[in-house]
């Protein structure tokens, strides 16, 4: 009987050890649950947003592509200035004579 004593109290500490990880493990385990289900979450927002600018986009494409027309102008302008303006080395005669 004496030596039965102390086996039982190891034995119910070894219990509390084991009760007590396993208590963490499966804390840990949900921690890492909510963390996913908030990305997730967040995931399907960003997306949700993402897909009604583009909703809003072709809505009123007509606006969009006036803007771009509007640029395309704007740089052919700009070229047509460029063109137009003298160059310093280059010259306006061309010689074929070889």
């Amino acid at each position: 009987m004496q030596i039965a004593l102390p086996r039982t109290h190891d034995a119910g500490k070894n219990m509390q050890h084991i009760q007590h990880a396993s208590r963490v493990i499966n804390e840990n385990a949900v921690e890492e649950m909510e963390k996913a289900l908030i990305q997730k979450r967040q995931h399907v927002l960003k997306q949700e947003q993402k897909d009604s600018a583009l909703l809003k986009d072709q809505a009123h494409p007509k606006n969009h592509h006036d803007h771009d027309s509007s640029k395309k102008d704007q740089r052919e302008k700009d070229k047509e200035k460029q063109s137009h303006q003298h160059h310093p080395f280059k010259g306006n005669h061309i010689d074929f004579s070889g």
